[in-house]
């Protein structure tokens, strides 16, 4: 898209669409944080008690959980968040006892340190991702020579225009299935559940990664994930493929699409 008024109309659209839902948001007083898409969820005791300082809110008990919206912190609170779950890890690798409920805050930071480093590779900071902008792929395209396969624009990326969180996830099949379906669901809605914003305290619920950040058989989808969305999934062949890989790792039953 090389028509410099075409893109400031749909920049302007973006924006509005932005504004409407910030508004709708303050009137239902709904927290703001419900529709942040890049969050980590920090497990209880000392790290609870450094977030909810950042917050200027005092701890209520050492089982209180709180979430951190990492991205939206400053550099010296996420250096602080990060060096506690190092320090909590290695404890526990030293003591032979790993809590348990580290694995979904674990297995979250992954996927949230994959998405940060095709971001980077794509050529996008955090800081943009945060704002209601329009993918790079949609206006001139960035220099794709040096982009792994796997994140090469699709024709579709290049012809519909759409934030650019949709370019992160490595399963070009699954980038295709959001942006065919754009129509069909809320964007926060799927972006916060691939991204682990409704995990629980007893499983993860969104996108898993067991490898680099660039290679599609890395990429999982949560049980939870998947029965939900099933029905975006019917058009992500590569992406059922590599989570029954690593269900059948585990010794779990795979996944199917129902009939």
């Amino acid at each position: 898209m090389d028509d410099p008024k075409e893109r400031r109309k749909i920049q302007n659209r973006l924006n509005q669409r932005a504004s409407r839902r910030r508004k709708a948001l303050l009137s239902s007083n709904v927290p703001e944080s419900s529709t942040r898409k890049w969050t980590v969820y920090v497990a209880p005791s000392q790290e609870t008690a450094t977030s909810r300082r950042q917050n200027h809110n005092p701890p209520q008990g050492e089982n209180d959980e709180a979430t951190v919206h990492f991205c939206y912190v400053s550099l010296e609170t996420r250096r602080i968040i990060l060096n506690l779950l190092h320090d909590r890890v290695n404890r526990g690798i030293l003591t032979h006892a790993l809590s348990s409920e580290l694995l979904l805050p674990v297995t979250q930071w992954n996927i949230i340190c994959a998405m940060y480093t095709n971001a980077t590779t794509i050529g996008l900071t955090m800081a943009l991702l945060a704002e209601d902008i329009i993918s790079p792929f949609n206006i001139c395209g960035p220099v794709t020579a040096n982009l792994p396969p796997s994140l090469q624009p699709t024709c579709l990326q290049r012809s519909i225009v759409h934030h650019p969180w949709i370019d992160l996830c490595a399963v070009s099949s699954v980038r295709d299935a959001v942006l065919r379906n754009l129509h069909l669901y809320s964007e926060d809605e799927l972006c916060h559940d691939l991204f682990g914003g409704s995990s629980d305290c007893t499983q993860p619920t969104g996108l898993l990664i067991w490898g680099e950040a660039w290679d599609p058989s890395a990429y999982e989808i949560s049980e939870k994930m998947f029965r939900k969305w099933e029905w975006l999934w019917r058009e992500c062949p590569e992406v059922i493929r590599s989570t029954n890989y690593w269900r059948l790792q585990r010794e779990e039953e795979i996944l199917v699409i129902s009939d």
